[in-house]
């Protein structure tokens, strides 16, 4: 049996200067989807695709209140845990690139591209990630203003349910459907659940921009 796995891979956010370990978020582009139903009472007008095979979204606590829901992710869009501040793309507008292999999933695409608004050299870059159908793997590669582009190798991502280590966890999903009654799912287990995936900058490419 063909299994397919997708991976949805979230607003690129957080960069770390340096040696360091203090996570300042930055601006970029590169958004494809929307992901988060943030307002009023129809899941489907304000997201623009299911992230499984199941079409589930995720949900703001503003969706969460209108709808008597559970759970839902901070309303500013602001992760924090530890010494790291993730800060999601704002609800209302596209907010994530969508993955799967080939571009079998509805609505995915095979590759993504964030661009930083402004260029900046970096030792570490970290997104927040998740995966749904089970863990997915992706490849990333750096683009460099003025130097040649380098694999930053493969990595890998762990599914939205179950996941070890998580940035954040128990934010519920529903069903994208355009009307309420919506129920809450993964909660009582903590789910779903968003990843810190780290990419290093080889040292001789960390004072390129």
């Amino acid at each position: 049996m063909t299994r397919i796995y997708f991976a949805s891979l979230l607003l690129l956010i957080c960069l770390c200067k340096s040696y360091g370990q203090t996570y300042t978020p930055v601006p970029i582009t590169g958004y494809a989807v929307d992901a988060f139903a943030e307002t009023g009472t129809d899941a489907s007008a304000v997201t623009t695709v299911g992230l499984d095979l199941q079409l589930k979204v995720l949900y703001s606590a503003t969706f969460a209140a209108t709808n008597s829901l559970a759970a839902g992710l901070p309303d500013n869009g602001t992760i924090v845990n530890g010494q790291r501040t993730y800060q999601l793309k704002n609800y209302d507008s596209l907010n994530a690139i969508f993955l799967s292999a080939n571009a079998v999933a509805p609505g995915s695409a095979s590759t993504g591209t964030y661009t930083l608004l402004t260029p900046a050299a970096y030792a570490k870059i970290s997104i927040l990630a998740w995966s749904t159908e089970q863990s997915s793997t992706f490849n990333v590669t750096l683009h460099f203003v003025n130097a040649p582009d380098i694999n930053a190798g493969t990595f890998t991502v762990a599914d939205w349910f179950g996941g070890s280590n998580p940035m954040i966890n128990a934010i519920g999903r529903i069903k994208r459907t355009t009307a309420p009654p919506y129920t809450v799912e993964g909660l009582t287990s903590n789910d779903p659940r968003m990843y810190a995936v780290d990419i290093p900058v080889p040292c001789d490419n960390q004072s390129q921009l």
